[in-house]
């Protein structure tokens, strides 16, 4: 794998991993640098770096876990074929309510 191609490929093994697993939305980082055994960490983390500015990826406090978000799912049609993008369908069952900011219910 060439590097310049190292955002897109993470972030689409992110999005298959997450659907192999059953999660929603979160991921171990520890899990993303195993994706690649190849590949330095530190390239790795430039990338998730590059994600995460994008709002494609969300990263904890520490570091330790990323979160894909709609942004970077919707990313994914313009980067990924169509013929793999059925690996991407976020499951039915991690669609949330989402509580008003302001007036919600307490």
């Amino acid at each position: 794998m060439e590097i310049r191609n190292l955002a897109k490929n993470i972030l689409y093994r992110i999005c298959t991993e997450l659907v192999r697993r059953g999660q929603c939305d979160v991921l171990e980082i520890d899990v993303v640098h195993r994706m690649f055994p190849d590949i330095p960490s530190q390239h790795i983390n430039e990338r998730v770096s590059w994600l995460v500015a994008r709002g494609w990826l969300r990263t904890e406090e520490n570091r330790s876990r990323v979160h894909l978000t709609e942004s970077g799912r919707s990313a994914m049609d313009t980067w990924v074929p169509s013929s793999l993008q059925q690996d991407c369908f976020k499951p039915e069952r991690c669609h949330r309510q989402r509580w008003p900011h302001k007036g919600g219910l307490r």
